[in-house]
């Protein structure tokens, strides 16, 4: 390929190749990468900014042996270790906004797990207040649900990133999953990094807008719809 798929992809971690805009185009590539032995997924821009894909944040959660009990802001819910996707790790900023960026591609191949990621980039230095969280995504439902460590704390919970990751950890081991600590060094973060399509007919209202993080949050999305997919690819049954 005219490409350096090396370059593009790293060990471990969700990778951009090609963005384009025509879909016969997308699935072509896609056809030629598995022939290479690897596992694309295609994912519409869209994604990104899925309203449908809204983020619910849980005040408490609690791990029983066969399913994980989760207390959102108007229900309990129970959910059972096999019903999730992937786990997305990361730090979440209130109000930090997306910086223009040029992203290469928009399709995506899963890689070998294990292997070091390599530091990119990071996110421009501004002053927001952030915080760890981990974002459970379901293979059913299209919302997500976000565990703080905020929750831990509030909780009475040993509480900070070690105690997430711990968390997280004792999640994906029951559930089999794979934990994505990708949103700083994947090439998906810079494809994400760009701002929201203009909506005059309904704005965000200021109180929702300093609640969302225009990294983070649709680097997430695109993590699991891509994990979604190939959970449902023929090839990972």
């Amino acid at each position: 390929m005219s490409y350096d798929l090396k370059a593009r992809i790293r060990p471990g971690l969700w990778g951009v190749v090609k963005l384009l805009g025509d879909t016969r185009e997308a699935e072509a590539l896609a056809q030629a990468l598995r022939e290479l032995g690897f596992a694309p997924v295609l994912i519409e821009r869209a994604v990104l900014h899925d309203s449908e894909r809204r983020i619910v944040t849980a005040s408490s959660v609690r791990l029983d042996e066969s399913e994980l009990l989760l207390q959102l802001p108007d229900r309990e819910v129970r959910v059972a270790y096999p019903a999730l996707a992937v786990i997305v790790r990361g730090e979440v900023q209130p109000g930090r906004v997306a910086t223009a960026a040029n992203p290469s591609s928009g399709s995506l191949r899963a890689v070998a797990p294990g292997g070091e990621a390599t530091f990119v980039r990071d996110a421009q230095k501004l002053s927001f207040e952030g915080y760890q969280a981990a974002d459970l995504h379901f293979l059913e439902v299209p919302w997500i649900v976000r565990i703080g460590t905020r929750v831990l704390e509030q909780a009475g919970l040993e509480h900070g990133p070690r105690a997430l990751d711990a968390l997280v950890d004792a999640i994906a081991e029951r559930g089999g999953l794979r934990v994505d600590r990708g949103a700083r060094t994947s090439s998906v973060a810079a494809f994400v990094e760009q701002p929201a399509p203009l909506r005059s007919l309904s704005p965000v209202p200021p109180s929702l807008r300093e609640q969302t993080d225009e990294r983070f949050d649709p680097y997430s999305r695109v993590i699991g719809e891509a994990e979604r997919q190939l959970r449902a690819s023929p090839s990972s049954a």
